[in-house]
């Protein structure tokens, strides 16, 4: 299963990679690109289940999403030279929507199954406890 995983993740990332590099800039699918590296990661996280790392994975991703939409409205006039192309370029070639709407799954995925985690530690380690019944001495 995690090999295949590994497969599918490599395949959508080089989807991903080819179309940055095929569509032009003014290409109203260019957010395609961002989308299918992001969504390589899913078969690896769907093959691993580490709850935490999810839950990381789409708070970075919202985080970037939001860098990219203050960004946005930033002055242009506030940048020069080699900031300012950068800048341009972040906002031509990657959408803050994508990265902030792909992030949100990952962060209800991964923070659900991070609670899930906890409460079946706590759960075990409460251990016997758990199965016993109030008594009246208990209750002294």
């Amino acid at each position: 299963m995690k090999r295949i995983a590994g497969y599918i993740a490599t395949a959508l990332w080089i989807a991903g990679l080819a179309l940055a590099f095929l569509l032009p800039a003014d290409n109203p699918c260019l957010w395609l690109s961002d989308a299918f590296l992001i969504l390589g990661f899913t078969p690896l996280m769907l093959a691993f289940r580490i709850h935490w790392l999810i839950f990381l994975f789409g708070l970075f991703n919202t985080f970037i999403g939001f860098f990219l939409l203050i960004l946005s409205f930033l002055e242009s006039e506030k940048f020069v030279g080699q900031v300012l192309a950068m800048k341009q370029h972040l906002l031509t070639y990657h959408s803050p929507w994508v990265w902030m709407l792909g992030g949100v799954p990952f962060i209800l995925w991964g923070g659900l199954g991070t609670l899930c985690d906890l409460y079946g530690f706590i759960r075990s380690r409460s251990g016997s406890h758990s199965d016993r019944t109030l008594t009246d001495h208990d209750l002294d």
